[in-house]
């Protein structure tokens, strides 16, 4: 009976360990180290020959609902970082009901990730998956040109921090939001979280108080794939162009 919460435990430890390796999730390595801290006693125990205390079915039940709920933790939805398997972390991102479809599906040629990572969704908070690339001149060109081919909208960064964004985009993100929600003359929120590449200009921004030339700004392209606008759940999928530093940002929710 021991013998049996080895294996099953030792299975949920193998499976665990091997979603960590796949994809990163932190989550999924914690609960391999549970899975072995229950597994290692009962091997020890089953070599020293000890007896169960307790009736065997009781034994087989208590392993077996123990294992359904560590099972049931272990196909949860967590975040993870840039450890893994890059297309198999898009595919799960998707699966996980985050946009990843303008995403590179696999790391494009002569391009390095240098980042990614996947915060879920907490109750009311904005979950996101994101990743950057860093490349040449060429691959970024191509890389851009597949955003732009793609957006709905697009600003550069001294556009987007200054709030100068166009009449044109501005009624658009106004009737989308108004159309999804079904309200009447809710102001649009257009606004990209989660990206390093605008927090980092948005600190030169505040660092200047507010009025940086473009000079002090980095060359950085915004493009809004797509968008629902509204600030109290808001889902925006985009790509953040770097020219400055050949770098290249993916944001999914």
């Amino acid at each position: 009976m021991r013998l049996f919460r080895v294996i099953v435990f030792g299975i949920l430890a193998l499976a665990n360990l091997s979603v960590f390796i796949l994809i990163g999730s932190g989550f999924n390595l914690f609960q391999c180290l549970i899975c072995l801290l229950i597994a290692i006693p009962e091997l020890i125990a089953f070599k020293k020959k000890k007896e169960i205390k307790h009736s065997k079915a009781l034994f087989i039940f208590a392993t077996l609902f123990a294992a359904l709920i560590v099972g049931w933790f272990s196909c949860s939805i967590f975040g993870f970082g840039k450890m893994g398997v890059y297309s198999l972390k898009v595919k799960f991102a998707g699966h996980a009901g985050y946009t990843t479809s303008h995403f590179p599906q696999t790391v494009p040629e002569n391009a390095k990730l240098i980042d990614m990572g996947l915060m879920p969704t907490i109750m009311q908070g904005d979950g996101n998956v994101h990743a950057t690339f860093s490349c040449d001149d060429q691959t970024l060109s191509l890389l851009e040109k597949k955003a732009s081919d793609k957006a709905m909208m697009t600003f550069t960064i001294s556009q987007y921090l200054n709030g100068d964004i166009s009449d044109e985009y501005y009624e658009m993100a106004k009737k989308i939001l108004n159309e999804k929600f079904d309200f009447k003359d809710m102001e649009p929120s257009i606004t990209i979280n989660a990206s390093d590449i605008i927090m980092a200009q948005h600190k030169k921004f505040n660092d200047h108080n507010g009025t940086p030339s473009d000079s002090e700004l980095d060359d950085v392209m915004i493009y809004i794939i797509d968008s629902n606008f509204y600030w109290n759940h808001l889902r925006t999928d985009s790509v953040v162009v770097d020219r400055t530093n050949n770098r290249i940002e993916y944001i999914g929710q």
